[in-house]
């Protein structure tokens, strides 16, 4: 009886570790499914990003409008391509987060403590619209402005997490995550993956 008792026992114990080793397989395969996945979303994003939009042909019987070479402000482009490349890397990488571009030193920065007005890339928000962190883009071959120098200066000082990203070699969704939610990061940051 003993014996038996043993047997099973090992058969049980045998059985549970398989039933782990194939769970923790499944994962790593449903992970690198994921961000294979993430990875095409975001090449097919940066792929569709590549010109603009053509509008469909119009039916026959239709009346077209008069065309101007003058945009109409829903043909306007807010964002430039790398930029946009930017905000879906920020959202993939960060779903429960808001993200705001183009946001004005002004609105994070303490009254009075502003004395230039610099236009901030990214905000990464929490949901009631806190900030967490700033996303600044470095372009090769654009200037610094002092005025926004001194303001992503200020803001370094203010707890508000702060990166300088180069547009050639953006950060991997990873250590973007990691740099968000790690509390023991403070300050400013230059990272490129």
């Amino acid at each position: 009886m003993k014996v038996f008792s043993y047997l099973l026992f090992l058969g049980f114990v045998v059985l549970g570790v398989w039933s782990v080793r194939r769970c923790m397989r499944a994962i790593q395969v449903s992970r690198m499914h994921a961000s294979s996945r993430e990875e095409q979303f975001l090449l097919a994003a940066s792929a569709d990003l590549g010109g603009p939009n053509k509008a469909p042909d119009a039916a026959p019987n239709t009346v077209q409008p008069p065309k101007t070479n003058k945009a109409s402000p829903m043909e306007t482009e807010l964002l430039a391509r790398e930029e946009r490349l930017v905000y879906l890397l920020l959202k993939v990488a960060l779903p429960e987060f808001e993200v705001l571009t183009h946001v004005s030193s002004a609105k994070l920065l303490p009254r009075g403590e502003h004395l230039g007005l610099a236009v901030l890339d990214f905000v990464v928000c929490r949901k009631d619209f806190r900030p967490v962190a700033v996303v600044v883009l470095d372009r090769a071959g654009e200037p610094s402005h002092p005025a926004r120098s001194r303001a992503l200066a200020e803001l370094a000082g203010t707890g508000v997490k702060l990166a300088h990203w180069r547009v050639e070699q953006l950060p991997g969704r990873t250590a973007v995550r990691n740099w968000v939610l790690d509390d023991a990061v403070p300050g400013e940051r230059r990272f490129a993956a």
